[in-house]
């Protein structure tokens, strides 16, 4: 919990700044792994603020989270659009924290929940996360680079490595296959160029608020140049494997420019159509499946200590990984074949 010592620190940062006199500070909205979020009121400023308090394994997280809003809201906050992100108050290095705007509103991954049984609305704020992150990276250095197509394997190893999944990634031959045909398939993208943006990084659906107003992104990484499907990748791995008959075996059998969600995220983002930029997103969304798949797996591994409902999400998603992993395998074994 936040010390009496930093709270009469921030309001008073805040009277100073902001000239209303009477902010109080609410129960904490967000506890992470990462962070302890806050908020902050006042009856005389227009907007509630957001106070961050990263732990303390995570403080350099903290000034670099701290210097992308920084940049991001110079750049993306200018003209007051649909597309934003939190604007940036104060960072205090003493105090491993910094304050920014409250967004008020519900995250993606709350819609998506919510809508899970309504193929409009969830296709709809699909839509409306993938233009935020087309609006994000056109101000985020978007550059055509040549990619450098033998990373994703190196990462993979060493994220299995990291994280002790040696189970997952040396014995589960699903992952294996689809590891060699990550490999296999990474030589038809020597040498290519492809879209370069400074990544958001951690695309996950909690990242995302939208309100009646606003789509804004929050966590920003923006440190890292590379290809803009990993963002992309990312995210819409996060989709597949964790909400209903979004990539299904049927759809698997079928050509990739004829999955459903597929073209609904590469439209809606107004990714290029030339086919070798359509199979290089194929080849990062398998990279994102299997990295994503060592973190799920390590995150349920057998003796962790979580509720039932916990665990059995946790079937659901290193099933449905399993699933798209088997099925992009063999697609992309056809093409390198």
């Amino acid at each position: 919990m936040i010390t009496e010592t930093l709270k009469n620190k921030i309001i008073s940062y805040l009277r100073e700044k902001t000239k209303a006199q009477d902010w109080e500070i609410n129960h904490p909205e967000i506890n992470s792994t990462e962070a302890i979020v806050y908020r902050f009121s006042s009856k005389d400023f227009p907007k509630d603020v957001a106070l961050k308090v990263y732990r303390n394994d995570q403080s350099p997280r903290s000034r670099h989270h701290f210097a992308a809003i920084e940049r991001f809201s110079l750049a993306i906050n200018i003209d007051n659009g649909k597309y934003r992100v939190p604007e940036p108050y104060g960072f205090f290095q003493d105090d491993n924290c910094f304050l920014m705007e409250w967004i008020s509103g519900k995250n993606l991954r709350e819609i998506l929940w919510e809508n899970c049984l309504r193929k409009g609305p969830i296709q709809n704020n699909i839509k409306v996360g993938f233009q935020w992150l087309r609006y994000y990276h056109e101000n985020a250095n978007l550059k055509l680079s040549i990619v450098d197509n033998l990373r994703y394997s190196t990462n993979i190893e060493s994220h299995c490595e990291k994280l002790h999944t040696e189970e997952l990634c040396k014995k589960n031959p699903i992952f294996i296959a689809g590891f060699k045909a990550l490999n296999r398939y990474a030589n038809c993208f020597y040498d290519y160029k492809v879209l370069h943006a400074d990544l958001h990084g951690d695309l996950n659906l909690s990242n995302i608020i939208i309100n009646e107003n606003h789509v804004v992104g929050i966590d920003i990484g923006g440190a890292n140049s590379a290809p803009i499907a990993d963002d992309m990748a990312q995210m819409l791995n996060y989709i597949c494997i964790n909400y209903f008959n979004m990539l299904t075996k049927a759809d698997m059998r079928k050509s990739p420019d004829l999955w459903e969600i597929f073209n609904l995220v590469l439209d809606a983002y107004k990714y290029p159509k030339e086919q070798k930029a359509r199979d290089f997103f194929l080849f990062v969304f398998l990279y994102q499946m299997l990295h994503r798949w060592i973190s799920v797996y390590d995150f349920h591994k057998s003796g962790s200590n979580y509720s039932n409902l916990v665990k059995l999400l946790g079937k659901w998603r290193l099933r449905n990984s399993a699933v798209i992993v088997e099925g992009l395998t063999k697609v992309v074994n056809n093409k390198v074949s």
